[in-house]
């Protein structure tokens, strides 16, 4: 008889990876969202220019060198607002999430524990008028 070999591993087997490979997906997203941080707390370090500096003559310059994203009608640059915008942006994503993410704990657990009866209902009611085809 000829012997059998898997080229795939059996249903219901698990497949370990090596511990020390770092894959590509998960470095670049930490890599991203690093630069956001660091460029959050530090913006001088990518923002050379004032971004609230107008100076008429520079305005609406394209993208080059001198302005990477360009210029705006009153001759700010664009790159500069972006980067020293980042803090306030990170800061209001993390505060809604943050905000989301209390209401929804403890309407779980008052859900959960049966305090309240009335948000495990509606949740079903809403549950029922998503699947009804009417």
């Amino acid at each position: 008889m000829s012997e059998l070999t898997l080229e795939a591993p059996l249903p219901g087997t698990r497949v370990q990876r090596s511990a020390g490979k770092w894959r590509l997906g998960p470095l670049l997203a930490f890599s991203f969202l690093a630069f956001l941080i660091i460029a959050a707390l530090l913006p001088q370090w990518f923002a050379h220019s004032d971004p609230l500096a107008i100076v008429p003559h520079d305005a609406f310059h394209p993208p080059g060198w001198a302005h990477w994203f360009g210029t705006d009608q009153s001759g700010r640059d664009i790159f500069s607002r972006v980067i020293h915008g980042t803090r306030q942006s990170l800061f209001i994503g993390l505060a809604a999430t943050a905000l989301a993410m209390s209401i929804a704990i403890v309407l779980g657990l008052l859900g959960g524990l049966g305090a309240l009866t009335w948000i495990a209902a509606s949740a079903g009611c809403w549950k029922f008028s998503l699947r009804s085809p009417a």
